[in-house]
């Protein structure tokens, strides 16, 4: 009796000794590891800087590191285009031997390697806002791109009923990309059969690019009746492209938020959009990532919630905390 008393006084002091350390300097590899290091390390690398998505995951991710108190860092190429640039990144990240990395890669394929890499240093991986082919990461925290795409392609369905439709795909590169063109493709090609999709382009997420596509679309298909863009910049182009060539009788949907959707929305020239939450996403991605380090138990797979938005409840508070000017 006397032995398991203890016991017991023994661990609530360790506890006690760990909550205290947590609390008054963040949470230190020395307390989890035995190293010298005063704080976790956490490096968070997004795809760039050009859309105001990745402000917000910054924004979240910030707000997590400043209540776990570790250090972190947001880097991110200047250009979603630049995947070079981003794998110069990734590549120094776990030179420096930080404690984790979180990433959204530009090409997956290519990021491979890096993963493998850090993997061989015990550094793990958190991979948020698109999945990963990679089995080897630690945990993936993202919107269910696929299951989002099929919502928005029901939602032109109803609208348009009958016709011809394109995509501008932001990437034919990550799976963000290609899970939303797929998800919306093989919605309509398996439900919808008499809309029939005319053409899938993609735009490597630059909005000009993505309007001159569209412009060339309008073009080629007279008759057509509904455009999806698949992330910010592609809508951007779509909606910019609609204005110039007055096409008012296009139904268009979109991905991600911004001010051109939100003001497109309002006026009812955009049918409507998914929202996924970038700020929540930035904070469960570095919590987790905290979590990996700690040696806590994480979960493989977080999906981090997502809405359809259009003219009805864009006004509504549950929108408004997800959505971004």
């Amino acid at each position: 009796m006397v032995a398991a008393m203890k016991k017991i006084i023994i661990s609530i002091m360790f506890c006690m000794m760990i909550l205290s350390s947590c609390t008054n300097k963040g949470i230190s590899t020395n307390n989890l590891n035995g190293n010298k290091k005063n704080k976790i390390h956490i490096v968070m690398i997004g795809k760039g800087y050009e859309n105001l998505f990745w402000e917000r995951v910054k924004e979240g991710a910030t707000n997590a590191a400043e209540t776990y108190g570790i250090d972190f860092d947001f880097e991110a190429p200047k250009k979603d285009t630049a995947i070079d640039e981003q794998l110069s990144l990734l590549e120094a990240a776990i030179e420096e031997h930080v404690d984790a990395i979180c990433i959204s890669g530009l090409d997956d394929q290519k990021c491979i390697p890096y993963y493998d890499k850090a993997k061989e240093e015990k550094i793990p991986i958190i991979v948020f806002e698109s999945r990963t082919d990679y089995d080897g990461v630690t945990s993936t925290c993202a919107t269910d791109n696929y299951e989002a795409a099929s919502l928005v392609a029901e939602k032109m369905a109803d609208s348009i009923i009958s016709g011809e439709i394109a995509i501008i795909t932001h990437s034919n590169l990550n799976n963000s990309g290609k899970d939303r063109r797929d998800g919306f493709k093989y919605k309509i090609l398996n439900e919808f059969k008499q809309i029939t999709i005319v053409d899938i382009q993609y735009c490597e997420g630059n909005s000009e690019k993505a309007e001159n596509i569209a412009r060339n679309i309008f073009q080629e298909y007279p008759n057509l009746k509904g455009i999806f863009g698949t992330n910010e910049s592609a809508m951007i182009g779509i909606l910019s492209a609609m204005k110039g060539l007055e096409r008012k009788d296009v139904v268009v949907a979109g991905f991600d938020s911004g001010t051109e959707q939100i003001n497109a929305v309002c006026e009812e020239s955009e049918l409507g959009f998914i929202a996924q939450d970038p700020i929540n996403m930035g904070y469960i991605a570095v919590e987790t990532a905290i979590k990996a380090v700690s040696g806590s138990e994480i979960l493989e797979l977080i999906n981090v919630n997502y809405e359809w938005v259009d003219s009805n409840n864009i006004g509504e508070d549950k929108i408004k905390e997800m959505i971004y000017e």
